[in-house]
């Protein structure tokens, strides 16, 4: 994968699935349904049941995305491209790792990616706090209803936080290193 399709994968996952699909269509939903004064047991068992289990096919991804984050997207790759071709071997073996090294450093890069790491984590945590405490979603009772908008709402800040992390992180990786 190059830095652009790091950069493009992770804009479709970052902006289609996180902020619009999971977090703007469905865990939103969730929590409106939630939060009316008698939620509709079977709204919330649809979403349970059909919308939420989303993001187990999706997560993966995620993983994937901050596990690849710096070998694909450091600056290095410049000093191995056409416009960089006409520098010797040698300058081209000692100015790759020189780069790539300030950019770790200038940017946080791995600070940024730990970040990322911690946001996935609490996110996936919060999505099973909250099916846990919704399976089985067809024996669920009116009263099963209360304890669940607090753990959508858990849900909810840290898909927001991830959300945050990989804006921030793609910002980081799209910046070239300047004086």
């Amino acid at each position: 994968m190059t830095a652009s399709a790091w950069h493009e994968a992770c804009n479709r996952f970052h902006h289609k699935f996180l902020k619009n699909t999971l977090l703007g269509a469905h865990l939103a939903s969730l929590a409106g349904v939630l939060g009316r004064p008698a939620p509709d047991l079977e709204v919330v068992q649809g979403h349970i049941e059909k919308d939420l289990p989303i993001w187990r096919n999706n997560r993966e991804t995620a993983q994937r995305l901050i596990d690849t984050y710096v070998d694909e997207t450091s600056p290095r790759v410049i000093v191995e491209q056409r416009l960089l071709a006409v520098l010797s071997r040698e300058t081209r073996s000692w100015l790759g790792p020189l780069v790539h090294e300030l950019w770790l450093v200038r940017e946080s890069i791995l600070e940024r990616q730990d970040v990322m790491k911690t946001s996935l984590r609490h996110m996936n945590e919060a999505f099973e706090a909250l099916m846990a405490a919704a399976e089985p979603a067809e024996s669920m009772t009116s009263e099963d209803l209360e304890g669940l908008q607090p753990l959508c709402e858990t849900l909810k800040e840290r898909c927001g936080d991830l959300i945050h992390a990989f804006e921030d992180t793609r910002s980081a990786g799209n910046r070239v290193l300047v004086a």
